[in-house]
């Protein structure tokens, strides 16, 4: 709980209704060492739960906690938190860094100046990613997001089965504990975690699982036609966040933003477009725009 309110600053860990914390039973037996599977609501503090552990080994003993994450920009935003809370020693590795950003990563790396690294599943292929780790203690690996490696999780990303490969070279029979985290898993995505982890990498994992109960988040369906969608998308979005005036500049008509998916690549450019010509400040997002403008438009939003 020192480190806790020293890094975090918080006295206690969150707590449910009848005083029991889940976050308190991932962060101690992270802690102790011990491989695991966590399921916490969205919102419930998951990523804090590898943090709090991975700071304490890196201040003790410099050791090294690496998180495999799906998501450029949930990297992103978890590196640009803790350095609000003034911990610098977290550092991203993905396909969206400039070469000098990459070199500056990698060499905090090898210079033991990142104790929390993370990385997308893809570089865990790269041989810069493979020789600035290769003198460094691992203390533990973190899939976040781990209902990535089940069955559909893989199928979408398989360099998450490679992953598990690359850990069982490099360590042969001393692997470091393994923390599995995500807040969504059903009973069949719980076993094809808890599957993988012991025949792939030899592990036994002990579980914590929280509610599914999602307190925070609603959901509406919206019965719609083809020729009606941009304007319904519209609707909503104005009566979330207002109309653009003389008086209220676009990109700031409230607090807040909003993320339309499409299913294409040029859906997403034609929403954008017309949510521009409604006075909406819009910006679109696709894995085939430059690295630049991806970070750019993230950077933005």
């Amino acid at each position: 709980r020192r480190w806790l309110k020293r890094w975090f600053g918080y006295d206690d860990f969150r707590r449910d209704e009848r005083g029991h914390s889940l976050q308190d039973d991932i962060v101690s037996a992270g802690i102790a060492g011990r491989s695991l599977l966590g399921i916490l609501p969205t919102g419930g503090g998951k990523s804090l739960c590898y943090q709090l552990p991975a700071l304490m080994r890196y201040n003790q003993t410099g050791a090294l906690t690496i998180v495999i994450s799906p998501l450029q920009a949930l990297m992103k935003d978890q590196v640009d938190t803790l350095l609000r809370r003034g911990i610098t020693a977290a550092a991203t590795l993905n396909g969206s860094l400039s070469l000098p950003e990459r070199k500056q990563v990698l060499d905090g790396i090898r210079l033991g100046d990142v104790g929390i690294l993370l990385v997308s599943p893809e570089q865990v292929r790269n041989k810069s990613f493979r020789e600035a780790i290769k003198h460094r203690e691992i203390a533990a690996w973190v899939f976040d997001e781990a209902h990535c490696l089940s069955k559909w999780g893989h199928d979408f990303r398989p360099d998450y089965l490679y992953v598990s490969r690359f850990m069982r070279e490099l360590h042969g029979g001393s692997m470091p504990p393994v923390m599995c985290l995500t807040a969504t898993a059903k009973q069949d995505v719980i076993d094809d975690i808890a599957s993988h982890c012991r025949q792939r990498l030899g592990l036994g994992l002990e579980t914590h699982l929280g509610t599914i109960d999602r307190g925070n988040l609603s959901f509406a369906i919206v019965p719609t036609r083809e020729d009606a969608k941009l304007s319904q998308i519209h609707r909503l979005l104005a009566d979330q966040f207002g109309e653009p005036s003389e008086n209220k500049s676009a990109d700031r008509l409230a607090e807040g933003g909003a993320i339309v998916y499409c299913a294409s690549r040029k859906g997403t450019e034609e929403v954008a477009a017309f949510l521009r010509e409604k006075g909406l400040a819009a910006g679109h997002f696709h894995a085939g725009l430059q690295p630049e403008t991806k970070k750019n438009v993230q950077g933005s939003f």
